[in-house]
């Protein structure tokens, strides 16, 4: 008797179980590691349209603020410029470039411009110095730095 339940071939159900236990295991962690690359692929994507908005507005800055103009504004405290503070008369230049739609994604809000009071070097140098940063997909940030120089 002990021999013939031995011999017996065939599958259980604990082995059918276990079998798809595992298939559900492998198939789901494919669709994670799949839904992750796209999501960072996304990321990637938006990544380089904010790296390319952030260009655009300092090459503006560079091109239409005066040094001693933005100095005299700067005043020794940092000042924050967004698509808010633009649409005041406060700021000494033009910057229009703070709304930016490539790809179907707007960069309005989360365009923001710092301007630093300048340290004892940049005194030396007669530089101010600037920091464009665009928050994009969700929580990451990109941040460009640029100077104004005396010409």
């Amino acid at each position: 008797m002990k021999n013939i339940l031995l011999s017996h071939k065939g599958v259980s159900i604990i082995e059918s179980i276990a079998s798809v236990i595992i298939i559900t295991i492998i198939i789901s962690s494919a669709f994670t590691i799949l839904i992750s690359s796209r999501n960072q692929t996304i990321a990637t994507q938006e990544e380089l349209v904010a790296i390319e908005a952030a260009n655009k507005v300092r090459e503006q800055i560079n091109n239409d603020a005066i040094y001693l103009d933005v100095l005299t504004w700067v005043n020794g405290e940092t000042k924050v410029v967004s698509s808010i503070t633009t649409r005041s008369n406060e700021i000494p230049f033009s910057l229009d470039n703070l709304q930016y739609i490539n790809q179907n994604l707007t960069y309005d809000k989360e365009i923001i411009v710092t301007f630093y009071p300048q340290t004892a070097s940049d005194q030396t140098y007669q530089v101010v110095k600037y920091v464009v940063s665009i928050n994009y997909y969700a929580t990451r940030t990109v941040e460009i730095e640029g100077f104004l120089y005396e010409s």
